[in-house]
């Protein structure tokens, strides 16, 4: 007798997350944090999340929310 689970998610596989959404995130809250140097890591992370929004829309992949909140702490 073998009993099968139909809610698990073993074989799925999941769209990988952007890499320049998670620096724009953390440039976003280091800029915040540190003094002078924020003003250089904001401009930084501004870049990484509008390519990170290029990234997300042509490879399908996750992350658009981490990009979203690293431009709205900039």
């Amino acid at each position: 007798m073998t009993t099968e689970n139909n809610n698990n998610d073993y074989g799925k596989t999941q769209n990988p997350t952007s890499g320049k959404a998670i620096a724009s995130l953390v440039l976003g809250i280091l800029s915040l944090v540190i003094p002078y140097v924020g003003l250089i890591l904001g401009i930084i992370g501004i870049v990484l999340a509008k390519k990170a929004f290029y990234e997300i829309a042509q490879l399908n992949y996750n992350g658009k929310g981490m990009a979203i909140a690293g431009l709205q702490l900039v």
